[in-house]
């Protein structure tokens, strides 16, 4: 399939898309996929946004990072001409569910000059270190995707306009 790209290992499973649109298409070609192989052991998941978007010029690119994590007082007494290669943030879940959102930014290796924005939404149901089996990550997906989809988005989104 050409709007899909499946990666699966040992210990990982992923499927992503690069075509907008297809989002929802490729939460179903998951949940079937699993509904097939609901006794899989899986005591995590990520739904995560990749996204590259290009700033005004140089200097606007510059901006980004010195707002993000300024220098002065600190990286300009300790290093000559600092400047931000990647920058992670993580903050906890805003519903009942165990994990964590992560955001993190870095230069782009698509667009020039621009920025690289992944948003994790990531989730963890394992119990003493143990995984159930896959359809409890299933369920949350059906119930989360809307949500998970939209916050993401306004992640992005809020990145951008203050860049």
């Amino acid at each position: 399939m050409d709007w899909v790209d499946v990666q699966v290992l040992r210990d990982r499973f992923a499927m992503r898309t690069l075509q907008d649109g297809c989002e929802e298409a490729l939460r179903d070609l998951v949940l079937g996929t699993f509904s097939l192989l609901r006794h899989t052991p899986a005591g995590v998941m990520g739904l995560n946004r990749a996204v590259h978007f290009t700033v005004e010029d140089d200097e606007a690119w510059h901006a980004i990072g010195h707002r993000l994590v300024p220098k002065a007082r600190v990286w300009d007494e300790v290093l000559r001409e600092p400047g931000t290669r990647s920058v992670a943030v993580q903050g906890k879940r805003p519903d009942q569910f165990r994990g964590y959102i992560l955001v993190k930014l870095e230069p782009s290796s698509v667009v020039q000059p621009g920025v690289f924005v992944d948003v994790n939404d990531h989730f963890d149901v394992r119990t003493d270190g143990e995984a159930p089996p896959v359809a409890e990550l299933m369920t949350i997906l059906g119930e989360v995707w809307v949500d998970a989809v939209a916050r993401a988005k306004k992640l992005v989104s809020h990145l951008m306009e203050a860049a």
